[in-house]
């Protein structure tokens, strides 16, 4: 046996993987923010729309609880797709569709028209906010996983907090239809 055969070759250290899942918390927990806080803009809309189509506030709560019943029965065939599909698109989808209801519910021109554009839109914003980001973080940790779901929630609490306050400034500013297209597609761009 030759010398050079016994001495063994060091190995390069392989490097571990990149982990990404805290980056997908901090994704999900903005997809999340600009999901539910943009039904939290609909009390802020609600003055507007009493004074310009007449509406009571039954009517808009009516609104509000067709909207939410929507998303309700869109949730479970959503879960099926989540649960097989590719979430990355489902979420680009989700956020088209909410994108496009909230232009056609800033175009409405009687009540029934801004409440099938406000469905539309929330279950838009339920194809890119809380499930599918829990689905994706659920799949992406299995030590932290509590962790992770509550710091992307932290999201919520976030968006809570500035979108209904940013679209009370852009209602002021820009008057309630403009003020929907704007919030709309800043959340679409983000």
């Amino acid at each position: 046996m030759s010398a050079s055969a016994a001495t063994p070759v060091p190995l390069a250290p392989v490097p571990a993987p990149r982990f990404d899942g805290w980056r997908l918390v901090a994704l999900g927990g903005i997809a999340q923010g600009l999901a539910l806080p943009l039904l939290g803009a609909y009390g802020v809309v609600a003055t507007p729309l009493i004074e310009e189509f007449g509406a009571s506030t039954t009517q808009l709560g009516l609104g509000m609880s067709l909207a939410l019943l929507a998303a309700a029965i869109a949730g479970p065939p959503l879960g099926a797709a989540l649960d097989r599909g590719p979430l990355r698109a489902i979420m680009f989808a989700g956020v088209a569709l909410m994108f496009v209801s909230v232009l056609a519910l800033s175009r409405g021109a009687a009540l029934w028209q801004l409440g099938a554009g406000f469905a539309c839109a929330t279950v838009g914003m339920s194809m890119y906010g809380m499930m599918p980001v829990q689905v994706m973080l659920v799949n992406w940790f299995a030590l932290r996983r509590g962790t992770a779901l509550s710091l992307a929630h932290a999201g919520t609490s976030a968006g809570a907090l500035i979108v209904p306050t940013a679209t009370a400034w852009m209602i002021e500013w820009l008057g309630w239809r403009h003020a929907l297209v704007a919030l709309a597609a800043g959340a679409a761009a983000v």
